[in-house]
């Protein structure tokens, strides 16, 4: 079911990545799954890992080639009672075989430290505020924009947001 798909979703084209959780419904291991995408090129967001040992499965899967995104969740782990912060070291560690595209380390670091992303996003929001304000042709001071709508969005799309 989930390599179905995956397939129909790598049909939409472009830079498409496949989201593909560790584990399916049944508890079962998406490491085979993921070996076989990888090695045929597909583009993949592995989630929901929450330890060390399924961190081990998608480094040990996926092609070295392959372009692959590792999303550990911090707030799931902080959430069993575990410090996610040797995780998620321990987790780049065991990651630096794949390649450097993406920013794994980044997102890692995010994840267990979100208190590191409020400055970011806020020069983030400065700067696309201050770009909207201007091609609307108003004054800063009679404007005003969404740092919450950019937040979540960013965060979302980063998959930094806090998963229950």
């Amino acid at each position: 079911m989930m390599e179905r798909e995956a397939r129909e979703i790598a049909d939409w084209g472009g830079d498409t990545y496949v989201e593909i959780p560790i584990t399916n419904t049944k508890g079962e291991s998406a490491g085979p799954l993921i070996a076989k995408l990888s090695r045929e090129g597909f583009s993949l967001n592995i989630t929901a890992m929450t330890t060390l040992d399924q961190v081990e499965t998608v480094a040990a899967a996926a092609d070295r080639g392959s372009r692959t995104i590792v999303s550990a969740f911090a707030g799931r782990i902080a959430d069993t009672g575990v410090d996610p912060l040797p995780v998620m070291a321990k987790a780049v560690d065991l990651l630096k075989s794949l390649p450097r595209g993406e920013p794994i380390p980044l997102r890692l670091l995010f994840a267990a430290h979100p208190h590191l992303l409020a400055p970011v996003l806020q020069v983030i929001h400065r700067v696309i505020s201050t770009f909207l304000i201007k091609q609307a042709g108003v004054k800063s001071t009679e404007a005003a924009t969404g740092a919450v709508t950019l937040i979540q969005r960013f965060g979302s799309a980063a998959n930094l947001n806090r998963h229950a």
